[in-house]
């Protein structure tokens, strides 16, 4: 996931994260594990089970205590999936992005980024 540091210590859940991930039903406390320790190294939630790196999952699975599931079998999806990310999102003081968010963005471009790389020359 991210650099530094061993890729166990990435997916090591801190106390007060396993005991977050706890208070969800068995079925789902492995997919949520994956997703809180995949965004808190990147920032981002996994695109598809691909993403999810094999020793991860075994890893959070021997916490958890929990088999390590075959095939993406933990990989969260639908309405379960989007709750639990905008759970995550929340702890970690995220949201998503809005129209009016790339209005702004636009507009800080433009007034900060396209004026100055419109303004030098081409050698």
């Amino acid at each position: 996931m991210t650099d530094g540091g061993s890729t166990e210590d990435q997916w090591t859940l801190a106390p007060a994260e396993r005991e977050l991930v706890m208070t969800k039903s068995r079925a789902n406390r492995l997919g949520f594990a994956i997703l809180l320790t995949f965004f808190r190294e990147r920032g981002r939630f996994p695109r598809d089970e691909a993403e999810v790196e094999a020793q991860g999952t075994a890893a959070l699975s021997k916490q958890l205590g929990v088999p390590t599931p075959i095939d993406g079998e933990a990989f969260l999806s639908g309405r379960t999936a989007e709750r639990l990310r905008a759970e995550i999102r929340v702890r970690f003081s995220f949201r998503e992005a809005t129209v009016a968010d790339a209005d702004l963005l636009t507009i800080w471009l433009r007034d900060h980024v396209a004026g100055e790389a419109g303004g030098k020359s081409s050698p």
